[in-house]
């Protein structure tokens, strides 16, 4: 078991966070999720379609980078990357699978970021890279003067929390040995 792999940073108010955003809904190998219905289909094929999800039923591209591009704190980016063999054997290798796992623990990653579950804000998008399956995700706060905050501790938490649900059934088998 290699683990999860995190990559931290930050975007400043100002720093282009639209253009990141848009960046990884649509380059090339995002996922897009099955989206159920007609409605949702067509949204999912027309063109500028992309693979951006969040916590909501659908993920609005252009609302979302309007909404970072003008967000006056830092959005912070994390990347969470997974080995392929790793990511096919544990069903972590769709857009789905990981949108299930963020919104399972989205309250513990609002909480090692010191921001109230209520303003924590979040999208991401699936690229299925040939070696290493992963994640790009945005992070900020909704609230105007709640910024966040994240340190050592705060990283450290984030990246426990998904690896304990990732590797679970093998995180028990070394625990009973």
């Amino acid at each position: 078991m290699q683990g999860l792999i995190q990559k931290s940073g930050y975007i400043k108010s100002g720093g282009g966070a639209g253009g990141y955003a848009e960046y990884i809904a649509t380059r090339d190998g995002v996922d897009l999720l099955n989206r159920s219905g007609q409605y949702m289909e067509y949204i999912a094929e027309r063109p500028r379609s992309h693979g951006l999800f969040t916590n909501a039923e659908y993920a609005d591209l252009e609302k979302t980078m309007e909404e970072v591009n003008s967000h006056t704190a830092p959005v912070w980016t994390f990347i969470y990357s997974l080995r392929r063999e790793d990511a096919a054997r544990l069903g972590y290798d769709s857009a789905a699978s990981w949108r299930r796992l963020l919104l399972a623990h989205q309250a513990e990653l609002a909480e090692a970021m010191k921001i109230p579950p209520s303003q924590f804000r979040w999208y991401a998008a699936f690229h299925d890279e040939k070696h290493h399956p992963h994640i790009h995700m945005m992070v900020w706060s909704d609230a105007p003067k709640q910024e966040g905050y994240l340190n050592p501790s705060g990283i450290t938490a984030m990246r426990s929390a998904l690896t304990n649900e990732i590797f679970k059934d093998e995180l028990y088998e070394l625990y009973k040995e």
